[in-house]
C-alpha cells in the first residue's frame, strides 16, 4: 500500500520516517503549515503539532493498514512546465474499514503557496478519490468539513461529493462549538 499513485500534474509519494535531510525538511514543513492559523482552523485540534508528536503519528500510521499518508509533490508547475518533483503537501486516507470497503478523507495540508490558486488542490481531491476507488478497493469515501469552510466544500462539490448530514454543534473549538458537514461519495453514485 505504501507506493507511489500519479494522477495528472501530482504524485503521491509516502513520507519516509527515516532520519534525512530531505525527510526531515518535510516533516518541518508540514508542521510549520499545520500549525498556521489559516490551516489550524480547519482541524478538530487547536493544539499545536510538534516535530515528535508529527513522527509519532507517521510511525504509528505507517504501520496501520487502515491508514494512508502520503507527500504530495507535483510534476508539472502551474505554467505546465515539467519538473523534478517538488513537495507541495501532505494529505490522508484514514479509518479504512477494508471490510465495509470504505475511509475516511483526512485532512489536506498544502504547504507551497507557488502552487495554490492554480488547481491543484482539485487536482489532489481527485487523485484521492481515484486512489480510494481504483487502488485500494474502496466503494465509498466520507469527508467531515467545518460548514463554514466553503472553499473545500466547493471543491470535493464539484468533484461529486454529496452532502450526506450536518453533525450539529460537534466540535468544541476555541470555546466555541462548530457545526461539520459530512459528505459522501461512492462508486455507486
Amino acid at each position: 500500500m505504501r507506493q507511489w499513485f500519479c494522477h495528472k500534474r501530482i504524485v503521491f509519494i509516502p513520507i519516509s520516517i527515516e532520519d534525512t535531510e530531505e525527510a526531515n525538511q518535510i516533516h518541518s514543513q508540514i508542521i510549520e503549515h499545520r500549525n498556521a492559523s489559516n490551516n489550524m482552523k480547519c482541524f478538530y485540534s487547536s493544539v499545536p503539532f510538534t516535530l515528535e508528536r508529527h513522527l509519532e503519528f507517521c510511525k504509528k500510521v505507517d504501520k496501520d493498514p487502515s491508514q494512508f499518508y502520503s507527500g504530495i509533490y507535483a510534476i508539472v508547475d502551474p505554467y505546465n512546465n515539467v519538473i523534478k518533483p517538488t513537495f507541495i503537501g501532505a494529505v490522508s486516507i484514514c479509518n479504512i474499514d477494508w471490510e465495509k470497503k470504505e475511509g475516511e478523507y483526512g485532512r489536506l495540508i498544502f504547504c507551497n503557496p507557488d502552487f495554490l490558486g492554480h488547481g491543484y488542490v482539485h487536482d489532489v481531491d481527485q487523485a484521492i478519490i481515484k486512489l480510494a476507488f481504483e487502488q485500494l478497493g474502496l466503494t465509498s469515501m466520507r469527508s467531515e468539513i467545518f460548514t463554514e469552510n466553503t472553499k473545500a466544500i466547493y471543491v470535493h462539490t464539484k468533484n461529486g461529493w454529496k452532502d450526506s448530514h450536518v453533525l450539529k454543534q460537534h466540535v468544541l473549538k476555541d470555546k466555541k462549538y462548530k457545526d461539520v458537514l459530512v459528505q459522501r461519495i461512492s462508486i455507486y453514485d
